[in-house]
């Protein structure tokens, strides 16, 4: 039986994607490691893998996510690896950072500091790729069409549908996929080396035209 492609309408499932990225994880894998491999046409695995260098180093990089085993020991090193390889690569990453004011609880200011704006089309690509994989392995979805949206770091939803599907994967990579009751909706949360959660949202066009 073809394949469709998960990221795309018309694309069919010719080769393989994995999710996250294989540079996510530590050099040398386990043999049993199990990864995401979703179906994909080769014009979307040619395009995503341009982004994949760019956000490994980024997800890499926030306090939260550097002090993570495998980051230490085995990711971080070749981030800076590709910095000195590559050093548009480190300026891509320097041009998203900007200075954001600081204030306390009770409003006082108390200066700036530097902060990732990942408000950017290469992140966006990227989520609503590892979501949409994310739900093909959860519940075998291939591409449909849909408005997604997300948000970092949500709080975890209180009360989870018993049809939600979960997965880590090498502790460097964990998700949360959740269907609505009548799936017109999907959502999904996403965590990276423990430290960086994104929750997505995809609204199925059904559910916009009503």
């Amino acid at each position: 039986m073809k394949k469709s492609c998960t990221y795309c309408a018309n694309g069919n499932g010719e080769t393989d994607d994995h999710i996250p990225p294989k540079g996510f994880f530590q050099k040398k894998l386990p043999n049993n490691a199990q990864l995401i491999t979703v179906p994909c046409c080769e014009n979307c695995r040619e395009k995503n893998q341009q982004d994949d260098g760019f956000i490994r180093n980024l997800f890499c990089s926030f306090w939260k996510t550097e002090t993570h085993l495998v980051v230490e020991t085995d990711v971080a090193h070749r981030r800076n690896r590709s910095f000195l390889c590559d050093r548009t690569l480190a300026q891509q990453q320097g041009d998203i950072l900007v200075l954001v004011d600081r204030h306390t609880p009770s409003g006082i200011y108390v200066g700036t500091e530097l902060f990732y704006d990942l408000d950017k089309p290469i992140i966006d690509r990227f989520i609503e790729r590892t979501c949409r994989a994310v739900l093909f392995d959860a519940f075998k979805l291939s591409y449909f069409s849909a408005r997604f949206e997300w948000q970092k770091n949500p709080s975890m939803p209180q009360n989870i549908p018993t049809s939600f599907k979960q997965r880590n994967i090498l502790d460097v990579f964990h998700y949360l996929a959740i269907p609505t009751s009548k799936n017109e909706n999907y959502w999904v949360i996403l965590t990276f080396y423990k430290g960086f959660r994104i929750w997505g949202k995809f609204e199925t066009m059904a559910k916009i035209i009503d």
